[in-house]
């Protein structure tokens, strides 16, 4: 029998000699140190099969085995601070008299507590556009597109996170060992060393994902990608480690199942990080979509009723007529589409394609299975959606007519098809194709960026289902346009694919910092809570402008449609116009509303302030100390 360690702890009263001494002769039973100073307790070996024994004798108040001690954990320190000083944040202006590394993308000012506005004009991109026939001028716009002069200094950095941008390929060989070379992918603790790691991704057969030998790993949508999250002046996680992988590539058998095993696999292989002791986390960053969330066009009149969870409301006998709100209180709001065949304009209800794939979702879901954080774009689709565990799902849905009715098909490639005829059946308008929409992503839209105007870009994906807001449109990155002084190119970033990178640069740091303060790297639901935790309301509120009056919306044409929406919007007919031909389905599709897009963009509080605000100045009169936190936009 196995010999066990016992702490024995006496009844009062009892003489520790004495009751030692009664087991002098038994052999189960030995002295392990009869403790002298503390005369209640006494250690001994005893065989586990006299243990019962020992317990029950009368002397005896308890008779524990010892337990199984660990060390205590020992906390890795704070970081020295990364610094950029004499910046300036803006767009991108670079061009060859200028040099790139001098310029920080809006993110930086926007989305962390770093700069202190200086004076009451506004930074961004939302211009004074002058008034255009019928329509006013817009009353309010950003002063300022640059800020210069300033400095970036953060503590955590991304550093030990491992970034991987899920990408549609192929790689370009004009980019080849680019990333050896190009400053905003240097290492900041070993400088002229680069982050970025090209790899032969495992079970992968394409030239896109066999990147070691021809020291290859780029296509410009990737640089732009890998410079929103970690890039030294577009990125916030400055010292994150970098990768790509393609789907298909030059080779169709890098489907996304493949991809997936292989980063999963990369992941479970890792090596032991000797600095801290743990195996990197691994971030996906899903830049990929299918353009499936709107898909189908059926028109208003021929919407027998809509239905969710407050009940069904039927269509009137008159018919919708210009009321809509039927639909837009639920979160479905109509577009104008073209019929290619007659070029009449109709108010249709658009819709996701109604079916799901099940190998995709399979294959995210393994990625969170196995320890791996997905955080995935929207789409630029111009849908709305919820997730798939939401009850909208499938308790939100509209019945069609059943004597027979258009269906239009608006295409991947841009365009409305000849319709076909359904007759009858149940739409659902918020099912996800995916990537989005799963329970197991963090979701992300696209922001402006615009201090003035911090709203949804008109063609991001919407919805319950996003979990948080990014930087969209005009974020500076090392996205390959403009070449600066050094032959080095730059240049502006936009979509979804933009503004989730924005985030998983903001999420990194917030892992660095978890790992920091706890020696453990957070999950899945940990980081989407300190993500969502830490958004920012204030000026980085998301807006929700109308795209119309939807109480009385004026008959569907190719007309423009401004209503409050053009305090925000320059002059422009694509809101709500799905037109037959020259329509890009991949950010061709545009409106205003939130539809109940959680209206917060992430943000990165690098100094740990509690202020909801930290980018005005500090006041000089008034309360100076203690200072009560500003509650009034807390929702």
């Amino acid at each position: 029998m196995a010999i066990k360690l016992i702490n024995v702890k006496l009844k009062d009263g009892v003489d520790q000699n004495s009751f030692v001494s009664e087991f002098d002769s038994v052999s189960e039973v030995t002295v392990k140190n009869l403790l002298p100073n503390i005369p209640t307790l006494v250690i001994f070996n005893v065989e586990e099969s006299y243990l019962t024994t020992l317990q029950s004798h009368s002397s005896v108040e308890s008779a524990e085995e010892e337990p199984e001690a660990f060390p205590s954990v020992t906390y890795p320190s704070k970081p020295s601070a990364y610094t950029l000083s004499n910046k300036t944040v803006t767009t991108n202006i670079v061009n060859s008299s200028r040099d790139g590394t001098d310029y920080l993308s809006y993110q930086h000012y926007l989305d962390t507590d770093i700069m202190q506005r200086d004076g009451t004009n506004k930074l961004g991109l939302a211009n004074n556009y002058g008034a255009s026939g019928s329509f006013p001028a817009r009353a309010t716009f950003d002063e300022n597109s640059q800020y210069a002069g300033q400095t970036y200094s953060s503590i955590y950095t991304g550093k030990h996170v491992d970034i991987v941008a899920l990408e549609v390929g192929p790689t370009l060989s004009t980019y080849d060992e680019l990333q050896d070379v190009h400053p905003e992918f240097d290492d900041p603790d070993n400088t002229g060393n680069t982050r970025c790691v090209p790899m032969d991704w495992n079970g992968c057969s394409s030239d896109s994902n066999n990147q070691v030998t021809p020291n290859s790993m780029f296509f410009n949508h990737a640089i732009g990608t890998l410079s929103a999250a970690g890039g030294i002046h577009g990125g916030i996680a400055k010292k994150s480690n970098l990768y790509a992988i393609y789907l298909y590539g030059n080779d169709s058998n890098d489907y996304l199942s493949a991809c997936c095993n292989a980063i999963i696999h990369f992941h479970n292989n890792k090596s032991t990080n000797g600095t801290t002791g743990l195996k990197n986390p691994t971030i996906v960053i899903g830049e990929f979509q299918y353009l499936y969330d709107t898909y189908y066009g059926i028109k208003v009149s021929d919407i027998a009723s809509v239905t969710d969870s407050g009940g069904t409301t039927n269509r009137p006998g008159s018919g919708w007529g210009s009321n809509l709100t039927p639909f837009t209180s639920r979160n479905i709001f109509p577009y104008r589409v073209q019929d290619p065949d007659d070029d009449s304009w109709h108010w249709m209800v658009t819709f996701p394609i109604q079916v799901q794939s099940s190998s995709m979702k399979t294959s995210l879901d393994a990625l969170h299975t196995n320890g791996i954080i997905f955080i995935t774009a929207a789409g630029n689709n111009g849908g709305t959606y919820v997730k798939e565990s939401d009850a909208r799902w499938s308790g939100t849905y509209c019945t069609v007519d059943t004597g027979g009715v258009d269906r239009y098909n608006i295409t991947n490639s841009g365009g409305v098809s000849s319709p076909g005829t359904i007759y009858g059946g149940t739409y659902y308008p918020f099912r996800a194709y995916g990537p989005h929409g799963l329970d197991k992503g963090i979701d992300v839209a696209a922001g402006q960026n615009s201090e003035t105007h911090g709203m949804l870009d008109t063609y991001t994906n919407r919805g319950p289902g996003i979990d948080i807001v990014g930087r969209g449109g005009y974020t500076f990155t090392a996205k390959q346009s403009s070449t600066d002084i050094n032959g080095f190119k730059w240049g502006n970033f936009g979509g979804t694919s933009c503004a989730t990178p924005t985030v998983v640069g903001k999420a990194a740091c917030m892992m660095e910092e978890y790992y920091t303060l706890n020696g453990a790297w957070p999950n899945f639901t940990q980081v989407k809570n300190m993500l969502q935790t830490e958004a920012r309301n204030g000026n980085n509120r998301v807006l929700d402008p109308a795209s119309t009056t939807w109480s009385n919306v004026p008959a569907a044409s190719g007309d423009t449609i401004q209503s409050s929406s053009q305090l925000f919007y320059p002059y422009d007919s694509s809101l709500l116009s799905v037109p037959k031909a020259a329509s890009i389905a991949n950010g061709g599709y545009t409106f205003a509303e939130l539809a109940e897009t959680p209206n917060f963009f992430a943000f990165w509080n690098a100094r740990a302030y509690s202020r909801e605000q930290t980018m005005d100045k500090r006041p000089t009169s008034g309360v100076m100390y203690p200072r009560p936190r500003n509650i009034s936009n807390i929702e």
